[in-house]
């Protein structure tokens, strides 16, 4: 079932990378929903697949490359899962 959610999961985001966006009323707001989305991302990938962490940030950041500060905020989302995920 979470493989399921996974990869629908991954659908969406994929549409919403792709479609055209105006520009946002709030600095930096499109960097953190980067950030949310791929917590979200790399929790369904680690809990779906059972991966380790560096695989993990391995399947973030190629996922993510769509720009050098996308990453950096993808990046930052799957840091953060993995840090609260280890705590848990």
């Amino acid at each position: 079932m979470l493989k399921l959610l996974f990869w629908i999961y991954v659908m969406i985001i994929s549409y919403l990378s792709f479609i055209p966006h105006s520009p946002p009323s709030i600095h930096y707001i499109d960097k953190i929903k980067h950030c949310l989305a791929f917590i979200v991302f790399a929790f369904l990938i680690q809990k779906s697949y059972k991966i380790n962490n560096l695989f993990t940030m391995v399947y973030v950041v190629l996922f993510g490359v769509f720009g050098v500060f996308d990453v950096l905020a993808d990046v930052t989302g799957g840091l953060i899962f993995i840090l609260f995920s280890q705590k848990i």
